[in-house]
């Protein structure tokens, strides 16, 4: 184990987060956030840190590849601190145009040293002779193994293949695309129109079917827009504006932190009415009541429950349900790495619980209400197939409208539910 101190660079602070992430399992979100708030990185160096530390993990499996082949075939045996040294060394050369080979290499050789390796020697010499096969090895890809080639776990690869025979390969290769920020707006406080006025640099800045697209640094539009906006998937804004709640309307959203379908709900509900937003985790729901006070919505009021258990004093009371299920989280391959090596028997049972979860939340609506069943999967076993035992085993409800997103950069489900 490492031992950690003051981070002297972008390179380094990237490769202690991989290693975190490859031997502790550290989820890269949570690992990326921590390292920031503790650093005092400048803009391009927390710009590049996040780059890095990112893109290494998303592309482990074709950079080990690249690591075995350079290492004699996989005859010399690399211990995971030097392979963690040369796997950021290698995505710097092979992934990205800003960084100069020669750059790549000789901080490279400075991190390993910084850690105290004793293998900086080996790394220097994997990394010039990476300089000059790296041409090559892109060009090889395509002749490796898929699960290789769109670095995801065996077992996820055939679930891919096998529900998604002609489309799974755009899937794959769309989740290593940047990804745009998905941001709604306010419209308690502005207009769609309004925003992109307010924006200096509109040109970082386009429309999405529901809200907007930053294609800039997060932090500037953040800051720039403050209670005008917030992050939500464009998948997530589709979920709400299927729920249409209206004005005066009783609203619940039964798995709710972060607490974005809520808040979403209250603005279109204009701040007029009722959103009782729940979840299992208590420790969470302050998440939802800091953001609800940004955003200066006050109609919304949280408490801990398991989604599997209605609230009785709730029982056919709501307008609107709002039933985001806990799911396997295919659709956030480009945004959590970690995921992209799950095995599928990881997530066996998850149908099963929601399709309890869902049984469940139907029961919180009135006659003619409506209830919007959303995953951020792409596997039809945790979507379609939940939803349509569901309807042959429970009378009184019909599906209206539904929807699987694959892109930009997000897989997302939606159905809307409805009881006659």
């Amino acid at each position: 184990m490492i031992k950690e101190r003051q981070l002297p660079n972008a390179r380094t602070a990237a490769t202690l987060s991989v290693l975190k992430c490859t031997q502790n399992k550290a989820f890269s979100n949570i690992e990326i956030t921590n390292t920031l708030e503790k650093s005092s990185f400048s803009k391009a160096d927390a710009a590049l840190y996040t780059l890095l530390t990112h893109g290494t993990l998303e592309r482990l499996p074709l950079i080990d590849s690249f690591i075995d082949r350079l290492a004699d075939g996989g005859i010399r045996k690399v211990d995971e601190k030097t392979k963690a040294v040369l796997s950021v060394g290698l995505y710097q050369l092979l992934y990205t145009n800003r960084i100069p080979q020669s750059a790549a290499c000789d901080e490279t050789v400075k991190v390993a040293g910084f850690l105290g390796l004793k293998s900086g020697g080996f790394v220097n010499a994997v990394m010039r002779r990476a300089a000059v096969e790296s041409k090559k090895f892109i060009e090889n890809i395509k002749t490796l193994p898929e699960h290789i080639r769109y670095c995801v776990s065996e077992s996820l690869l055939l679930l891919l293949k096998k529900q998604y025979p002609d489309s799974y390969g755009k899937v794959l290769e769309s989740s290593f695309e940047p990804s745009p920020l998905p941001l709604r707006v306010n419209t308690l406080k502005t207009t769609v129109s309004d925003i992109k006025k307010l924006v200096l640099d509109s040109k970082e800045m386009e429309y999405s079917t529901f809200g907007l697209y930053w294609r800039g640094a997060a932090t500037k539009i953040l800051e720039e827009l403050g209670d005008k906006i917030f992050i939500q998937g464009e998948g997530s804004q589709y979920a709400v504006s299927l729920l249409a709640p209206r004005e005066g309307q009783t609203v619940v959203d039964v798995c709710a932190c972060p607490g974005g379908k809520s808040l979403s709900a209250a603005i279109e509900m204009k701040n007029n009415g009722s959103v009782v937003a729940l979840d299992l985790h208590a420790n969470k729901l302050g998440l939802i009541t800091k953001s609800a006070e940004r955003l200066e919505v006050d109609i919304i009021t949280t408490a801990q429950n398991d989604a599997r258990h209605i609230i009785p004093e709730l029982k056919e009371k709501a307008d609107r349900v709002i039933c985001d299920v806990p799911c396997s989280g295919l659709g956030e391959l480009s945004s959590k790495p970690e995921i992209r090596y799950k095995e599928t028997e990881s997530f066996e049972k998850l149908p099963q619980i929601q399709f309890e979860i869902l049984c469940e939340s139907v029961k919180y609506l009135k006659d003619g209400g409506k209830l919007v069943y959303s995953t951020c999967t792409v596997n039809k076993e945790e979507n379609e197939k939940v939803v349509r035992r569901f309807i042959s085993s429970v009378d009184g409800f019909f599906i209206g409208k539904e929807k699987t997103f694959f892109e930009p950069s997000e897989g997302f489900y939606a159905c809307e539910i409805i009881k006659a």
